[in-house]
């Protein structure tokens, strides 16, 4: 039993990434399909299916690389992150993710409704 569904995530998609697997299973919970969701609308992931208590997850594919080279946790029950809108900037290496009262967002469209939160984890990207 885990109590930090973000780590286990993380730590899964990860582990997928690292051994070239193409299939993920994830725990269902409300926050993580959150961040699923997100992560097909930007591509990191081709395709998601709720199975239940599980998520089934098939990571996007450039070639032979995957989109995302790795993600990196940033906040952690014993020790939250947050962010201000000013101390913002935009990579092209990589992305970073906030858990808003509006949603899941990402660095650009944070600054582009001028709102910020938890600082969630960064995602590199291969470019």
């Amino acid at each position: 039993m885990y109590n930090f569904h973000l780590s286990d995530f993380i730590s899964r998609f990860n582990n997928c990434i690292f051994s070239s697997k193409k299939i993920l299973y994830l725990r269902n919970s409300i926050f993580i399909l959150s961040i699923i969701k997100f992560f097909k609308i930007k591509g990191y992931i081709s395709k998601f299916t709720c199975l239940g208590k599980n998520i089934l997850v098939i990571i996007s594919y450039k070639g032979n690389l995957p989109v995302v080279r790795k993600i990196k946790i940033v906040s952690k029950p014993g020790r939250r992150v947050y962010s201000k809108v000013k101390d913002l900037s935009i990579s092209s290496f990589y992305n970073e993710v906030f858990s808003t009262d509006i949603g899941i967002v990402d660095t650009k469209y944070a600054i582009s409704i001028n709102k910020c939160g938890e600082f969630l984890f960064k995602i590199y990207l291969n470019v």
